[in-house]
């Protein structure tokens, strides 16, 4: 039965029909670890976008190969204490959209970040040195690369790990 077939509750426990790699664990911790190592220093500059009653920062952060990645982060003016967010991820081969476009979920009380995805046309470096195609676009990049760290997308999961790792003590958002 296809994927998009079954019922909910088998999807709920659908591991995939491809077997885990051996390395697998290992292969994220490493990564997770390339990632501590890039630390947490964030910049947060308000943006030249304004809208009445709300916040907007570029928010940049040093990803993984030492890329700089954007972020449109845009909050309610007013609040108090903690509030919803909503984390966006813009499509395959585009950038992160307008600031307009985010309003609604700010005037619905919901700060917003939304990470420009390195190579897709955005502000963030895309710092990529490896062997193999991108003529279908960077969903295949590195592929044919023998060192898996070079796929595209670790380099963009590890961004997003990054850009939403919200602590306490780190955030890098204004409060």
């Amino acid at each position: 039965m296809p994927v998009f077939e079954m019922p909910l509750e088998e999807l709920r426990h659908y591991k995939g029909c491809s077997p885990c790699p051996g390395d697998f664990k290992e292969y994220w911790r490493e990564a997770l670890g390339e990632l501590e190592a890039t630390g947490l220093a964030y910049t947060c500059t308000p943006a030249a976008f304004e809208a009445p009653g709300v916040e907007c920062y570029d928010l940049w952060f040093v990803g993984t190969g030492g890329a700089r990645v954007h972020c449109m982060f845009l909050k309610p003016a007013q609040f108090s204490g903690k509030i919803p967010a909503v984390a966006v991820f813009h499509g395959y081969m585009h950038h992160g959209g307008e600031w307009f476009e985010r309003l609604p979920y700010v005037y619905a009380g919901n700060a917003v970040l939304v990470m420009e995805a390195r190579g897709q046309g955005g502000l963030s470096e895309d710092v990529y040195a490896g062997a193999g195609p991108t003529l279908f676009g960077h969903v295949v990049r590195g592929v044919r690369d023998k060192d898996p760290h070079k796929l595209y997308y670790r380099d963009v999961y590890l961004d997003a790990a990054k850009g939403f790792h919200l602590d306490k003590d780190t955030t890098p958002f204004p409060r």
